[in-house]
């Protein structure tokens, strides 16, 4: 199954992703591909707790810090040379990619020095490689969560630049939701289905259930 989530800013998502690729894994370990190379104040905040999380719980998670395409490549690229364990079974259960946002943040902008190049940036063209790039190293595993940020809520004018970053991240996310099985919005720690049947969502532990717009 690969899922995808969706929701503003601190809506409870990377929460209820994590246990939901922690359920899809069936025991074995969760590929954790983090993203965003900002490391601005508030951004260290947010990783250090989405780390916390990470290593409460019982299951175990392998993390891979991926800021360009080129390394998720390198990554799809190593696990499918030696992917299985001795016994036999994927070494993954689960990939958990979180985030998306964040990932085309860091694919757009992360070349130094800014914003050297970005004015022929085709957002088309870099969702289309972007899109494929994430879904080879999803499919790693059986099963994978993808998250993204609702980022197009926040105002009425942008600047070019932001433009182009707003219509590339929202294209790839398109074109991966489309491959996912599922997708859900998640309202204040409630996942909200967008795309898929309530009894094709894992079961997780916790309070909320998925629910029905």
């Amino acid at each position: 199954m690969k899922l995808f989530v969706t929701g503003g800013s601190a809506s409870g998502k990377s929460e209820y992703a994590g246990k939901a690729a922690e359920t899809l894994s069936g025991g074995l370990p969760v590929l954790y591909i983090a993203t965003l190379a900002d490391r601005s104040s508030e951004s260290v905040k947010r990783v250090m707790r989405h780390e916390m999380l990470r290593k409460s719980g019982r299951t175990e998670y392998v993390i891979a810090e991926c800021f360009s395409a080129d390394d998720l490549c390198r990554i799809a690229e190593r696990e499918a040379a030696g992917s299985m364990a001795e016994s036999g079974r994927p070494r993954f259960g689960a990939v958990l990619f979180d985030s998306l946002d964040g990932f085309t943040a860091d694919e757009m902008f992360g070349t130094a020095p800014f914003p050297s190049g970005l004015e022929n940036f085709d957002p088309e063209v870099s969702a289309e490689r972007t899109s494929d790039a994430v879904l080879r190293t999803l499919n790693i595993a059986e099963h994978a969560v993808i998250v993204t940020d609702d980022i197009f809520r926040g105002g009425s004018e942008y600047g070019e630049l932001t433009e182009k970053y707003m219509k590339y991240t929202a294209l790839t996310g398109r074109r991966l939701a489309d491959m996912c099985d599922a997708a859900a919005e998640v309202i204040y720690g409630v996942p909200v289905i967008l795309k898929g049947r309530q009894d094709e969502f894992p079961e997780i532990d916790g309070d909320n259930a998925v629910t029905l717009y």
